[in-house]
């Protein structure tokens, strides 16, 4: 186990930092919305509803240790099965996580417009 954690801590880094970056954007897209945009894994929701931010956090870190556990008991029959499932999963949290990021672009860019149609709107009244 531990031979397969230090072989393969690149990619448990790179789950890490894109779990991080998941979370962060997720809740960064629910503040800035104006409530437009909110958490669609139903379990997370609950979570967030429920407990907040911090809830929120807890929810996520328990789910990727659940994938690196499951990685790490798959690579003691399987090392190369183990391997495939962590890069699978950062495949697919590098996924959301670009999916937020455009998500985030198009709030900010609609943010913007309406300042400036707002700024408008005043410098337009007497």
């Amino acid at each position: 186990m531990i031979g397969f954690a230090k072989a393969h801590r690149l990619t448990f880094a790179c789950f890490a930092v894109l779990g991080l970056a998941d979370l962060v954007l997720t809740l960064h897209l629910i503040r800035a919305s104006g409530g437009q945009i909110y958490e669609s894994n139903p379990v997370a929701g609950a979570w967030l509803n429920s407990y907040g931010s911090l809830g929120l956090a807890l929810f996520k870190a328990l789910a990727m240790t659940l994938i690196v556990l499951c990685a790490i008991l798959l690579s003691w029959r399987r090392p190369r099965s183990g391997v495939l499932l962590l890069r699978f999963s950062c495949v697919v949290t590098a996924a959301v996580v670009l999916y937020s990021v455009a998500l985030a672009r198009h709030v900010t860019d609609k943010q913007q417009a309406t300042a400036t149609d707002s700024a408008l709107v005043v410098v337009k009244q007497p």
